[in-house]
């Protein structure tokens, strides 16, 4: 049976837009699968396995034909600017060393280059990826508040009750319970079993915690 493909129609693969499926056909001795028409950068419709997209097929050949043409010094793609005249190597094709925007240089393949699939030195992914942790931090850091830490239930690899909030003071004997809000850290109590201690750290969480989580995610509803 033909390997089953679905792929949305305007879906990106190189310089390659797929625009149309062309159903199941042959495409080598007795193997069958999907086949997509898709048209190039250049303007060129092509006719391509699912399996070779954005894999062994990333243009109609243009690319290739590309990069049998010296790109010139100084040429711009995205931050990198190239500095070099092309070495060939026998397994990646032309190489060219380009400096970055943020001063770095790297060496890589004129179809690296050409596709847009490396933009920069490693800078840009870096930068994308702070961006996007500095907003997940403001979102879930509220009034000096860690919501992700206030919903979790998850247990810290230093607790050793088994129980959120409840700890073992060695000296008296007792499981003390305690919770924190707001960078202010309150004493619920000190038990013989730590499974008071538990309930008392359910009922304070609920009194402290629950309003402040239900106000913040009555908000973040609205926003989202």
């Amino acid at each position: 049976m033909p390997k089953k493909s679905c792929i949305p129609i305007g879906s990106k693969y190189g310089h390659l837009t797929v625009v149309a499926s062309l159903g199941v056909k042959p495409i080598w001795r007795n193997k069958r699968c999907t086949v997509y028409l898709c048209q190039c950068k250049c303007g060129t419709m092509k006719e391509v396995p699912s399996a070779n997209l954005g894999r062994s097929t990333t243009s109609c050949g243009c690319i290739r034909r590309e990069n049998s043409n010296p790109i010139p010094i100084g040429t711009r793609f995205s931050r990198l600017v190239v500095i070099s005249e092309p070495i060939s190597d026998r397994r990646h094709g032309l190489l060219y060393t380009c400096k970055c925007d943020c001063g770095k240089e790297k060496t890589l393949r004129s179809s690296s280059l050409a596709t847009g699939s490396i933009r920069s030195c490693g800078c840009l992914l870096a930068e994308i990826r702070r961006d996007r942790a500095i907003t997940v931090f403001s979102e879930y850091r509220v009034a000096g508040t860690n919501i992700g830490l206030l919903r979790s239930s998850s247990l810290s690899s230093k607790n050793t009750s088994g129980f959120k909030g409840v700890s073992l003071n060695k000296r008296t004997g007792k499981w003390v319970a305690s919770i924190g809000m707001q960078k202010v850290k309150y004493h619920l109590g000190s038990f013989d079993e730590k499974e008071e201690a538990a309930l008392a750290y359910a009922e304070a969480k609920e009194q402290i915690h629950g309003e402040f989580l239900k106000e913040w995610e009555d908000e973040h509803r609205k926003i989202s």
